[in-house]
């Protein structure tokens, strides 16, 4: 019988530490790159980005379709 689905765990074992790919200490700037990566490439929730950037997961949704709005332009 064929798995319809791969674990998340299984899918992003080999996926880096959130704390290496975002943190508070980074340049403002850099914040909206380093989330919509966290969350497209290494399938980090908004909840998870938020906690370790101390932000409402919201406001990390924001971030993220921002940058992606910019990236279309």
């Amino acid at each position: 019988e064929k798995i319809q689905e791969i674990p998340k765990a299984q899918r992003y074992s080999a996926r880096p530490e959130i704390s290496g790919v975002i943190s508070k200490k980074m340049k403002k700037a850099d914040i909206p790159k380093r989330a919509y990566e966290a969350h497209v490439r290494y399938g980090y929730t908004l909840k998870e980005i938020a906690r370790e950037l101390g932000l409402h997961y919201t406001t990390v949704s924001a971030i993220i379709k921002g940058f992606e709005r910019d990236l279309e332009n």
